[in-house]
């Protein structure tokens, strides 16, 4: 999979586990907080072949899903911030 990243196409459609559902992979990082925790946390918007260790990344707060209800459920995500 790395090759087919490296030459620019798009990320295969690989199957879940545990639910089965065709999903893309997505980078996840280990976010060094500046009160010195560490976090891992999807990285959002970045290519995967051009993550590197020290990259900057912003806090940002995305929808993630409807509840049968009405409600909606939100997760913190990361952006890299050039």
């Amino acid at each position: 999979m790395l090759n087919q990243l490296q030459r620019g196409d798009e990320p295969a459609l690989l199957p879940c586990r545990r639910s089965g559902f065709l999903r893309r992979p997505y980078v996840v990082g280990h976010i060094q907080m500046v009160e010195g925790g560490n976090l891992p946390a999807p990285e959002m918007g970045v290519d995967p072949v051009a993550v590197e260790v020290g990259n900057r990344v912003a806090a940002t707060l995305r929808r993630m899903k409807l509840g049968h209800e009405g409600d909606i459920y939100y997760s913190y995500k990361f952006v890299v911030v050039e």
